[in-house]
């Protein structure tokens, strides 16, 4: 009973209620996105569903290439008119087109038709605005041909993707990978495009070996997409093994980077780098040149590395990706619909994305397939500024919560595309789903013991004004807030308000804060007031595991000190003490009566009063940061009489009572960790081609 009192004391609970609009759809499970951000399951009932086109050429219903097996694949229709982030597969779906043929990824709507491709073939229907009915296949053309040629008079297979894109003025462009790893001419690893295609007579196919190259040497660029600046962008995924004795050996864990390539009309038919060139995304520190520096791959000898520099023989990426992370789809918000709201425009549509966003680009990271620590699976935003150059670092939008990147649904992010409310679709081969991303409001957390930096003081106030007051001058007040001591009435704190205040960066909606980022793992120093030498305040304090401004710094820094807490589905409303205790979690009675919370318990850590020779019993509470709790659905716990409290982002603070009990069991900090087998374990697209895409 007293391990519980402590425990009690130790371990108080905020809950800070929020404002939200959850919409009714399924959250997705060990969705990890951006405060206010939330992901559902928008369906979940298709093969392997790939390219997603959205546009008011399409209705604003989302269609979906979905691949029922190697020579079977359907066109879906997807629509969501009451509005509840669900479509329904019996009211909200149509069959548009059911075929036995291969079709492999590409799909693209404009002026009237619909094209979808196999790996050989380009066909053409058909198609009106918001069609739910199914497509007339007498109107089948085929409009392109011979794309699996290798310029040598085979018809090897490769690469299989052919990503389709069309521009307003019915110019098709189409883009077809390499037939290897690395091969050794840049034939196979080209865009083509074909004008007049969405003229109503066109004429017998063209070959696609004749049409124009609109860009030369892009390895596999799978992701098509129109930017704000009226260019043809796309993302495309750099070779394997790669190996150079004068850059350190094997260097192919961090190398070539995937790469985002601009398209600009003047640089029609140029060569992007592919076979002889590739992209630096990470090399070791003494032979770094810095990332999108151009090298020549080993066994080309007709080229260097002088060649492969100069811009008038290679033109660099825009930006990079990770290597082997596989940026399968990209997209920009605002482009398809540049009147669809958004957050924090003055309209009344809660659940759009931030107005922010707006003109960035969304990359779809399919993730790694060779890699020891897997990486990728997620989806990422690259601020692009008004005169289309980088405005920030990259910003994690859907990827998995915890250390490892792999998903427990075994999702992968394929095709990202935006409708006209301001909502992110995804979809998901492996999973046969489309996840759909939009603004939920702020979210609820629970948490322990908050942390507060090695700098910052846990201060001795009555009022939320003194606390504010305390700690005026201190970079991170804005964080603080004040709250009620369980241990010690008398004597309540001013703490943080938020537990992952210290680990997040401003590029993740936090506000800026002077000084390196740091994780922070919390020692969590709370004791009576009368167990500390001299007297004073209880007090919570956290130490700096790591304050290296460097990304592998960081990195390394974050890994000793991250959510652990929540790589379990731990975060629950309304459940059973028995049901947390099966998910390893750690049951505690909440202010409102039948409202329990489930939440984790992190690894051990030592309880100590600071200044004194008192030591305290060592238990599994540690860091409790992120929960989830509400994200299920909205609920709104009383506030406690006998608490003074705080209002905070308009709504009040709510605790557990004094004597609450704790359940759980320890949870050895090492399950779960990252696995070091290879992300993604295969697949059927690497079963047929030995390569990474997809």
């Amino acid at each position: 009973m007293a391990r519980q009192a402590l425990l009690a004391s130790l371990c108080l609970l905020i809950c800070i209620a929020c404002v939200s609009a959850v919409l009714p759809c399924p959250p997705y499970p060990r969705a990890d996105t951006p405060d206010g951000v939330a992901a559902c399951r928008f369906t979940g009932n298709l093969g392997k569903p790939r390219q997603l086109v959205l546009s008011p050429d399409t209705g604003n219903d989302l269609l979906v290439l979905d691949r029922i097996s190697m020579n079977s694949a359907r066109v879906i229709a997807l629509w969501d008119d009451n509005g509840d982030g669900f479509s329904d597969p019996d009211t909200e779906q149509a069959m548009l087109l059911n075929v036995k043929v291969p079709l492999t990824h590409g799909l693209a709507v404009k002026h009237g038709f619909i094209f979808v491709s196999s790996d050989t073939t380009v066909f053409r229907y058909k198609y009106e605005p918001k069609q739910r009915t199914p497509i007339d296949l007498t109107t089948q053309q085929r409009v392109v041909v011979n794309m699996n040629a290798d310029g040598r008079g085979g018809a090897n297979r490769g690469h299989w993707t052919r990503s389709l894109i069309l521009s307003e003025d019915g110019t098709l462009y189409v883009s077809i990978g390499s037939m290897g790893n690395v091969d050794r001419t840049s034939f196979r690893a080209r865009i083509r495009r074909f004008p007049g295609m969405t003229d109503a007579l066109i004429g017998g196919p063209r070959d696609f070996a004749k049409g124009e190259v609109f860009a030369d040497g892009v390895r596999n660029t799978v992701g098509l997409a129109w930017g704000p600046d009226g260019m043809l962008w796309g993302g495309d995924t750099g070779a394997d093994e790669l190996k150079r004795a004068d850059l350190g050996g094997d260097v192919h864990k961090n190398n070539p980077g995937d790469e985002i390539n601009r398209f600009q009309w003047k640089n029609a038919g140029r060569f992007y780098g592919y076979p002889y060139c590739w992209s630096e995304y990470a090399l070791p520190d003494n032979l770094a040149r810095g990332a999108r520096t151009q090298w020549v791959w080993p066994g080309f000898t007709n080229y260097t590395d002088e060649w492969c520099n100069n811009a008038t023989n290679v033109i660099k990426p825009f930006t990079l990706m990770s290597a082997h992370t596989s940026p399968l789809g990209i997209a920009f918000y605002g482009v398809d619909y540049p009147d669809a709201p958004c957050r924090q425009d003055g309209r009344q549509d809660t659940t759009a994305l931030p107005c922010a966003w707006r003109g960035d680009l969304f990359v779809a990271l399919h993730g790694s397939w060779n890699r020891e620590v897997p990486v990728g699976y997620e989806v990422v935003r690259v601020p692009v500024s008004q005169d289309m150059r980088l405005d920030g670092d990259q910003q994690k939008v859907l990827t998995h919560l915890g250390i490892n990147r792999l998903w427990s649904t075994d999702l992968r992010p394929v095709s990202v595309a935006f409708d006209h409310r301001g909502h992110m679709y995804v979809s998901s081969d492996m999973t046969g789903e489309i996840v759909m991303v939009y603004w939920a409001g702020d979210k609820c957390y629970e948490a322990g013991i908050v942390f507060t930096g090695p700098d910052i003081k846990a201060l001795a106030v009555d009022t939320s004004a003194a606390c504010q007051a305390a700690c005026r001058d201190d970079p991170q007040c804005q964080f603080f807030t004040f709250r009620p001591n369980r241990v010690d009435t008398s004597n309540p704190s001013c703490l943080l308000k938020a537990t992952d205040v210290g680990r997040r960066s401003p590029a993740d909606g936090q506000p800026a804060v002077s000084g390196p980022k740091r994780c922070y793992q919390v020692v969590a120093q709370q004791v009576n007031a009368t167990a500390q030498a001299g007297g004073g305040p209880p007090r919570a304090q956290s130490t700096a595991v790591g304050n290296d401004t460097s990304a592998s710094g960081e990195a390394s820094a974050c890994a000793a000190a991250d959510e652990l807490d929540v790589r379990r589905d731990c975060g629950y409303y309304g459940i059973t003490a028995q049901q947390c205790l099966d998910r390893q979690c750690c049951y505690a009675p909440s202010a409102n009566a039948g409202v329990p919370w489930c939440y984790y318990q992190d690894a051990a850590a030592t309880f100590v009063a600071p200044g004194s020779n008192v030591s305290l019993p060592e238990h599994t509470v540690g860091q409790q940061p992120r929960f989830r709790g509400s994200q299920g659905g909205e609920v709104q716990p009383a506030a406690t009489a006998s608490s003074t409290l705080e209002e905070v982002e308009g709504a009040p603070l709510v605790y557990p009572p004094p004597e609450a009990s704790f359940y759980g069991q320890d949870i050895d900090a090492d399950t779960e960790a990252a696995t070091d087998a290879p992300g993604g374990g295969g697949g059927e697209e690497e079963e047929e081609e030995d390569t990474d895409v997809l």
